[in-house]
């Protein structure tokens, strides 16, 4: 659960329907300090019930509790029903407020919050928590429970989001070695975790080897664009729009064509003996191969580039397609109640 709680929960009234009680809630989100989103449901004792039955059919990780359902033989209906409130009211604000739980599409449909809301606070408060991630990923040795490795897990994508924002604004060298150093030596620890675990089902472990997989390739790609960035000195003197066919093969011929027959001395090479004549040649070729080798690290550069925006490209694509599943959502219900109300009408 996130150190300050973004989501808040509160039950201020009760409803009675019949033989059963609705508890009101409304929820607040706090995106940032001018922005603020509320919602209100009502909901049964029994529809907590119900969700937390899926979460746990879901997921190992600690849940929070539920009131429990058998105090209803022993207590008064006044003294209950306060006791459920505060119960269902922590309930909620724990569940909203674990990154991983509130991702899911169940608590979202429950809560009747959108998922592009959550995602925007997940956004909002990376800044915020990337401070703390990196500190969880430096200090531990050892990961004891499929939470935390959830939460090392977020370290190591923040982390890798942090060494890629540096890389392409030309950043510290040092800092972004030591920040994939740290990432690899949390990707191993969830390695082992995983290989020793009893606490997971088998299908979870598999779910979290394809996570650590990803982030492992990740690791892979951006050390090899750290490589890349180290340009010898020649490439940082001689930029790519300067360089053209005479320059970087030393074509002499001011025609630019190949001289057949014997080529003619120049008054700096009738100076030399063959050990001379022979050392030119190698120190013309030596210049040519740093000027290649230079021309080609651009190129990688520029391709490792490309694929970045294309999976930046293929982020904002998946919270686009979100965004029209949502609006999907809300339209069929829209044409539900529409339904409904000209029935009663």
């Amino acid at each position: 659960m996130e150190n300050s709680s973004a989501i808040k929960v509160s039950i201020p009234t009760v409803t009675q329907v019949g033989s059963y009680s609705l508890y009101d809630l409304e929820i607040e989100i706090q995106l940032n300090k001018f922005k603020v989103e509320r919602f209100r449901i009502s909901k049964r004792y029994s529809d907590f019930v119900t969700l937390r039955k899926y979460l746990e059919s879901q997921h190992a990780t600690q849940l929070p509790d539920l009131p429990s359902k058998y105090a209803s033989l022993y207590k008064r209906n006044e003294t209950l029903l306060n006791e459920r409130k505060v119960g269902l009211m922590n309930f909620a604000t724990s569940l909203l407020n674990d990154r991983q739980l509130r991702a899911e599409s169940e608590v979202l449909y429950f809560f009747n919050i959108p998922k592009s809301t959550i995602v925007e606070l997940n956004m909002l408060n990376a800044d915020k928590s990337r401070t703390e991630e990196k500190s969880i990923g430096l200090s531990i040795s050892k990961i004891d429970s499929a939470q935390q490795w959830m939460e090392v897990y977020r370290t190591i994508k923040s982390l890798l989001q942090d060494s890629r924002t540096k890389m392409f604004n030309k950043g510290n060298v040092v800092e972004i070695r030591r920040n994939l150093k740290t990432a690899e030596t949390n990707a191993d620890l969830l390695k082992s975790y995983l290989t020793t675990t009893q606490e997971l089902g088998s299908g979870e472990i598999r779910r979290r080897k394809e996570l650590l997989l990803s982030v492992t390739k990740e690791i892979t790609e951006l050390n090899d664009m750290l490589r890349t960035m180290k340009l010898t000195d020649l490439a940082e003197k001689a930029p790519y729009s300067s360089v053209n066919a005479n320059d970087l093969f030393k074509t002499h011929n001011s025609s630019g064509r190949r001289t057949l027959g014997r080529i003619k001395e120049s008054a700096q090479t009738k100076k030399l003996d063959n050990q001379g004549l022979l050392q030119v040649q190698q120190n013309e070729m030596q210049d040519q191969d740093q000027s290649l080798s230079a021309l080609r690290d651009m190129i990688i550069r520029q391709k490792q580039i490309g694929i970045a925006v294309n999976e930046e490209i293929g982020i904002q694509n998946e919270l686009l397609d979100s965004l029209n599943q949502e609006v999907d959502q809300s339209t069929n219900k829209l044409k539900v109640a529409k339904g409904k109300i000209n029935k009663i009408l």
